[in-house]
C-alpha cells in the first residue's frame, strides 16, 4: 500500500511537470489525464478479470459440450495425461504482476486525482 501511495505522489509531480514541460491548456490537460486513467483502470479490470480465473470456468463447459459430442480417442487421452502431468511455470512471477497491477493503479489513482483537480480549478 506504501508503494501505491510513493508511486502515486511521483505521478501526480510527474503530471504537473509535463503540464509545464508540454504547456497544455488546462482543457488539454483535464482530457489527457483523465484518458490516461480511464485506459489504466480498462487494464486493471481486464488483469482482475483474467487472474479471477473467470475465463477457466467457460473453457471448462465447452470443454466438456466438445467432449459429449466428439469424444476422445486414446491419443488425445494421452496428450491430455502428459499435459496434466507437466504443469510448467507461470507465465509472469506472481511478484512482478503485483509489481506491475500496483503500478496500474497508482497511474490510475494520481491520473484521476490530477483530473478532477484540475477540473475543479478550471
Amino acid at each position: 500500500m506504501i508503494r501505491v501511495i510513493f508511486l502515486s505522489i511521483v505521478f501526480i509531480l510527474m503530471w504537473f511537470v509535463s503540464n509545464f514541460g508540454y504547456n497544455w491548456s488546462k482543457i488539454e490537460w483535464v482530457n489527457m489525464s483523465f484518458f490516461v486513467g480511464l485506459i489504466s483502470f480498462m487494464a486493471l479490470a481486464i488483469i482482475y478479470i483474467i487472474k479471477s480465473e473467470l475465463f477457466n470456468l467457460f473453457f471448462k463447459g465447452f470443454k466438456l459440450i466438445g467432449q459429449m459430442i466428439y469424444p476422445k480417442s486414446r491419443a488425445m487421452q494421452r496428450v491430455d495425461e502428459m499435459m496434466g502431468k507437466n504443469e510448467g511455470s507461470p507465465l509472469i512471477d506472481a511478484k512482478y504482476q503485483i509489481i506491475f497491477f500496483q503500478t496500474l493503479l497508482s497511474i490510475a489513482i494520481s491520473s484521476m486525482i490530477i483530473s478532477m483537480y484540475a477540473l475543479i480549478n478550471l
